[in-house]
């Protein structure tokens, strides 16, 4: 009996050292894999943990401006005003901040709101712009408005911004052209990822881009788990775009506009000594303005349907058999 007693306590001796001996082991590994973690390999995760947090935001500069031969300005930037949607604040009110917001700006259209519930959801973004180019007068109805809803307010901000613009419309549309955002492939090749970034989209605007783009600043911030932004860490301001001076007459493209703007033409005069164009003016055209701005379905249909093509540039783009002028090369 107590024989077997003995045999006993030793088997369960050998079965506690055992276990004893693998805590021991487990315990040893973890230590060893935490020191590895944090000391050894501990910049690496810091690097890691940094890019999560720290958040590098472009600062997108002004476009340069375009003046004609004289110094008159034909497009340029001018101040204008959005609203920021904070995307972290307005998920469970989103239906009714929307409709609250439009009180003050007009009412967004369905792809507009179903793009901003998608990026709600989605959390790809922390911040949306839901309404741009505002003037002062919108702009101060809006701030009275959201004034009167905290609740409102906390989720939207104001920001300053700049619109292009072109002061002669129609008179120089095809020749400046206008700005627009990147699609898919466009915004690959600038690799600028920012909601408000626009390139040159036709015309000197498209030609010239890179030189008119500038370059962009930086800005880091620090988030947290939800996107909030929370301080600022650093910030450097980036250079605005280059002016660009062309060689054309604004005045003597006025005069042109004024006698084609009803028939279907194109015109371009020009030096032939040294190959500057003064007036290049391509009839029936529009007004780029209203590609900055936003165009209406029915706008755009009315430029797409029009018989005199207003969008294409007929004074560079158009085919036409040659004339009698020819005949005496033949």
């Amino acid at each position: 009996m107590r024989r077997d007693q003995q045999k006993k306590n030793l088997t369960f001796g050998r079965r506690g050292l055992i276990i004893g001996g693998l805590k021991t082991a487990l315990l040893s590994s973890l230590i060893g894999r935490m020191y590895y973690l944090q000391v050894i390999d501990g910049d690496h995760y810091k690097l890691l943990s940094d890019e999560n947090r720290i958040k590098v935001l472009p600062i997108l500069p002004q476009r340069g401006n375009i003046y004609d031969r004289y110094g008159r300005l034909i497009a340029h930037n001018i101040e204008s005003y959005k609203l920021i949607l904070h995307t972290y604040r307005a998920k469970k009110k989103i239906h009714f901040l929307l409709d609250e917001i439009e009180k003050c700006i007009g009412p967004f259209s369905e792809v507009k709101k179903n793009t901003i519930y998608e990026k709600i959801m989605k959390r790809s973004v922390s911040y949306i712009p839901i309404a741009e180019n505002l003037d002062w007068n919108t702009l101060i109805k809006a701030e009275t408005h959201l004034k009167q809803h905290p609740n409102i307010a906390s989720s939207v901000s104001i920001e300053k911004d700049y619109t292009r613009f072109y002061p002669y419309k129609e008179i120089a549309g095809h020749i400046t052209g206008y700005t627009g955002k990147p699609s898919p492939k466009e915004l690959l090749e600038t690799n600028i990822k920012h909601p408000d970034f626009s390139i040159g989209k036709t015309g000197v605007e498209k030609k010239y881009d890179t030189y008119l783009r500038g370059r962009a600043g930086i800005k880091k911030v620090e988030e947290n788990a939800f996107g909030r932004t929370v301080r600022e860490l650093e910030k450097h301001a980036g250079h605005k775009g280059k002016d660009l001076h062309l060689s054309i007459n604004i005045d003597l493209q006025n005069e042109i506009y004024k006698k084609t703007r009803n028939i279907t033409a194109s015109t371009i005069v020009m030096d032939v000594r040294t190959g500057e164009i003064y007036s290049l003016l391509s009839s029936a055209t529009y007004d780029p303005n209203k590609f900055i701005t936003g165009l209406s379905h029915k706008d755009w249909r009315a430029l797409k349907e029009n018989p005199q093509t207003p969008l294409k540039n007929k004074a560079i783009g158009g085919q036409y058999a040659p004339g009698s002028t020819f005949k005496m090369v033949v």
